[in-house]
Order: C-alpha cells, then structure tokens, then sequence
C-alpha cells in the first residue's frame, strides 16, 4: 500500500459532506478504480483549524505516516475570520513547507477557494481579499520550495455554506489533486 499526507482544515476534513466522505476518500478511490492501486490517503484534517495551529500539530501529523512520499496541504480558510496577518499566514505555511519537504520528494499546495454568499457568520467582510491575498502567499512558497499547486480558485458551484463543498465538490478536488500530480509525474 501507498500513502498520501493530508493536512489541512474543515476543506481537507471533508466538513458538509453528505456522505461524511472528503477529498482524501476520494483520492483514494481515484487511484483504486483509474490504477487498481491501493493508495491511502491519511485524513489530518481539522475543522475550524487555521494555519497557526496547522503548525503547532504539523510534526506529529508527518510522524504519524513517515511512508508517505507525497503531502497535500491546504489551509488559510479559517486565518480570514480571526484576521490573520499576511506576515504570520506567510511564515506559518513556509514552515509547514519545509518540515513536510524534509521526509518527502513531493509537497502539494492547494490555492483556497472562494467565500461565497452570507452563509457562515464567522467569516468578515473583507475575507475574499483576505483569501486573495493568502493565495499569492500559496502560490510564491509552490514557487520558491518546487511544491505542485493544486487551484481550487474556480469552485463556485460546489460551496454550500460559504467554505465548504457538497460531495461533488470533494470529488471535484479529488480529481483536481489526481490531474495535478499525475501531469507532475509525482511518484507515490
């Protein structure tokens, strides 16, 4: 069996979901039905989550499957309602970057969907700049640290609640992040 390193907030969790699957279920399945290849994809998402506590809970995330040769992550959702500063958003993903590209040849970074609509409460205002501006901040570290980047920018129809996906969203970026790593020729 193979492994794939999950980490990230309520959009790697699999948060709405209908049949409390998630993105790495699918890919799971991806691999299985496309390759008859038994792939795991260890789900270490937590909903809620921001890129701060990401990275208080990143190394026993690695620990947890040191097989794993490839880590997908995707957090800054939840950094947009506690305001977080681009400055501390930038140094918290560049860390996480590196402790997971040390134990693995390939690290993927997903740009963060849009806010849609009033739905969730929690979210201000001004969170779809927010969430623009932590998407250059994604799309430098892919750069600077040879990471793939996964865009997750043009989703729209599948949010349900503001953030967060139905099922045929999660499947959507299941075979976004399957599309990617297979024109990247990342190896498991």
């Amino acid at each position: 069996m193979r492994y794939i390193l999950c980490v990230g907030d309520s959009l790697t969790y699999g948060a709405r979901d209908e049949y409390h699957r998630s993105y790495p279920a699918e890919l799971s399945r991806l691999y299985w039905e496309r390759e008859e290849e038994p792939v795991f994809c260890v789900n270490h998402g937590i909903s809620g989550e921001t890129s701060s506590q990401l990275l208080h809970r990143v190394y026993q995330n690695s620990q947890s499957c040191p097989q794993a040769q490839v880590a997908l992550v995707l957090i800054g959702t939840n950094d947009t309602f506690v305001s977080q500063p681009s400055d501390i958003y930038q140094d918290n993903l560049r860390q996480i970057v590196q402790l997971l590209s040390e134990d693995r040849r390939h690290v993927g970074l997903g740009l963060l969907p849009p806010l849609i609509g009033p739905g969730l409460l929690s979210y201000p205002k001004d969170g779809q700049e927010q969430l623009e501006a932590f998407n250059e901040i994604i799309s430098r570290t892919a750069s600077q640290y040879g990471c793939f980047l996964a865009d997750f920018t043009g989703m729209d129809k599948y949010i349900i609640d503001t953030a967060h996906f139905s099922h045929a969203g999660y499947v959507k970026m299941a075979e976004i992040w399957y599309s990617l790593m297979k024109e990247e020729g990342v190896s498991l």
